[in-house]
Formats: structure tokens, sequence, C-alpha cells
């Protein structure tokens, strides 16, 4: 345990001498976990510009142009007079919907005919989509029911009859864990966690191949062997326990600092979450340092973790269901530690749930974490041995 010691106390030092590493871990989190949160500062899309082309020009046209205005998503910024000039303003991205009330459509809806409104949505961004065509389809069908209740009304049928004949079903829907649809609430976390472990993994990467690079290192790996008695494994376990250490500044930052400042809920046990980050943060470490071990050109070594780690917030399911993918790109998904990660953070930090209900997860993550350790153990003895830093040692590992 000392010499495991010893060489965690090792790394800290050298983190600390290192300006790069200096810079990844503490001067990186601070300024980047900050300014991801502020994209979604206004937590909803609001007024989301659309224009209007009224033919039929009467009171109910007018009501429902009213109607789209009120709604706390939805701005009408223009009145068209044409078809051309509606289309112009979704050209030149002026407006992100259209609506056409057509000419003669009160007229039918008095005679108890059915009549369109034609909405153009730009669905070029679907969240734009999804959104413009929620609040219109809520309020065509509000407008729709008043039109009901008030023949209703006029034919002296009573009030909660005719309520009950325009609203037969009626839906009463409870959102869990983010109830208002809060985009801070939803990407934010992911956002600052899979550069959680981005950073953690990077500085991994460049922890053992420096040590093969003596001009870099303080002694290279010939001290390592000495300070741990030619025993690589307390090396890789001395190495993740200074890189967990230094993690413990950017897991504070996340649930002490930027989540309550600004306004993301923890409905979790925090301390739970804590101690889940910082194991996630050692999971990290070592599959950074296999990279390491494996490719002794420091470059090299950054390519590849910043190749694994690319795709791991659109694999892992956070933003796009992980089941609806392909089937070689959910296998592709289950081979990222973030994949597994995300799915008990969320049940910690969102569900409340308790430690048995994130086990599954936590058991995939000790396997990456074994095979990490393994993996070290296994490049750093080849290297060793192949190089013949110290032949005497080398023969002994």
């Amino acid at each position: 345990m000392s010499t495991i010691l010893n060489i965690a106390k090792r790394e800290l030092k050298l983190i600390k001498s290192t300006r790069s590493r200096i810079i990844l871990l503490f001067i990186v989190p601070l300024i980047v976990y900050f300014f991801i949160p502020l994209i979604y500062s206004n937590q909803a899309i609001h007024d989301t510009p659309v224009a209007v082309f009224d033919e039929d020009n009467t009171e109910l046209s007018r009501l429902l142009t009213r109607f789209l205005d009120s709604s706390p998503s939805l701005q009408v910024v223009y009145r068209a007079a044409s078809f051309s000039e509606l289309n112009d303003l979704i050209l030149n991205n002026d407006v992100k919907a259209a609506f056409y009330f057509p000419s003669g459509m009160t007229k039918k809806i008095k005679r108890g005919k059915s009549s369109n409104v034609n909405i153009v949505i730009n669905s070029q961004n679907i969240v734009y989509g999804n959104l413009i065509y929620k609040a219109a389809s809520e309020i065509v069908i509000t407008v729709s029911s008043g039109i009901l209740l008030k023949k209703f009304g006029a034919e002296l049928m009573p009030p909660e009859k005719s309520m009950n004949l325009v609203m037969p079903f009626r839906m009463h829907k409870h959102p869990l864990y983010n109830p208002n649809y809060d985009y801070m609430q939803y990407l934010a976390p992911g956002l600052l966690t899979v550069l959680f472990q981005m950073i953690l993994m990077f500085a991994g990467a460049s922890a053992i191949n420096t040590e093969f690079d003596e001009k870099l290192s303080n002694g290279g790996i010939r001290e390592l062997l000495q300070m741990s008695n030619n025993n690589i494994f307390s090396i890789i376990t001395g190495k993740t326990v200074a890189y967990v250490v230094a993690s413990i500044f950017p897991a504070l930052l996340i649930l002490a600092v930027v989540f309550p400042s600004m306004g993301i809920s923890v409905y979790g046990n925090s301390i739970l979450l804590f101690f889940y980050l910082l194991f996630f943060a050692g999971v990290s470490t070592v599959m950074g340092l296999m990279i390491s071990s494996i490719f002794l050109d420091k470059v090299v070594g950054l390519d590849i973790v910043f190749f694994y780690n690319s795709p791991a917030f659109v694999f892992s399911g956070f933003t796009f269901p992980a089941w609806a993918l392909p089937i070689y790109d959910q296998f592709y998904s289950q081979l990222i530690p973030y994949t597994h990660f995300i799915a008990g953070f969320l049940q910690l930090y969102q569900m409340d749930v308790s430690l048995e209900f994130v086990l599954p997860h936590i058991f995939a993550l000790l396997v990456f974490m074994f095979i990490g350790f393994f993996g070290s153990y296994v490049a750093m003895k080849f290297h060793i041995k192949k190089l013949a830093l110290i032949p005497s040692l080398a023969e002994g590992v």
C-alpha cells in the first residue's frame, strides 16, 4: 500500500509541475463547465418566429392569429399577403413556420363542414419542428373545442354535457424527473459528464508513454520500476489513485458549484453521486492508461483517445435511444464506458434510486476497469522487455 501511495504522490507532483496537465485538469473545467450550461440558460425555447397568411380575414382567423401570438412558444412576426411572400420568408430563414388560413374557412365551419389550417414548418431543426407542431396542435384543438361548445350552447345543451361531448377523454399527464421540459436539466448534465470522461482519459493517455521518454519525466520508467519493486500493477494503481484525487476538483465543481448556480436540480443523494463520479474517474483514467501503455508515441495516444471519445455522447443513448440504433451501433455503444455511466448517473441524480438499481452499470464499468488494468499491464511489460531499459528488472517483471 505504501508503494502505491508513493507512486500516487509522485504522480501528483508531476501533475502539479506539468503545465498541460494543470490546464487540462483544473483550468479547462473552470472555463468549460460554466460556459456549457450558459448555452441553455433560457431553459426552454420561447417566441419562435412564425408568419401568417390570412386569406380568410374573418373574426375566427384573427382569433387564431391572436392565439398563435399569445403562445409562449410562438411569435407572429410577419403577416404575409401572398404565398410568394411566405415562401421568401421561409427560404430567407426569417421565420421557422408559416400558417395559412384559406378563404372561406369560416363559412365552411358555419355550415358544419371541416376546414384546414395549413402549416408549413421548417424542420431542419427537429427541436423547432416539434415545438411548433405541439403549440399549433394545442391551439387548433382549443379553438375547435370552443366552436363546438358555442354550438352546443346555442342548442341549449347543459355546459357539463357539452364539455363531455367535446372532450369524451381527458388526459392527465404527469411528467417525471424533468416536468418543465427544461433543456438545462436535460442536456447540461450529459455534456458536463462526457467532458469529465474526456478530461480524465486525455490525462491518463499521457501518463505512461511520457515515462518512457526520460526527457519528459522525472526519472522515467526506471524510477517507477525501482519504486514499485518491478510491480507493474502498483505503477498502474498508483497513477490511477493520483488522477482520481485530481478528479475531486472537477467532480465538486460539477455538483457543488455548477449545478446549484445554474439551477440544475439534484433529486438524489449528492454524496453517492459524488463517489459515483470518482469511481467513473478511475475507470476513465485506467482506460487512458491502457492507451498510453500501448502507444508510446504521445500524439498517437491522444489521437486514439479523441477518436474513442468523440462518439461517446451520441452513442450513449442520451439524446437518441440506444435501442433504436442499428444493431452494429448498439454493439459499439456498449464498448464505451460512458454509455454505462450515464444510465446510472441519470438514475441517481434525477430519479433518486437506491444503489441496487445502479449495480448493473457499476458492474459493467468494473469490466472496463479490469480491461484497462490488464491491457496496461500487458503493454507495459511488453515495452519494458522489448526496450530492455533495465534488463535485470525487465526479466523479473
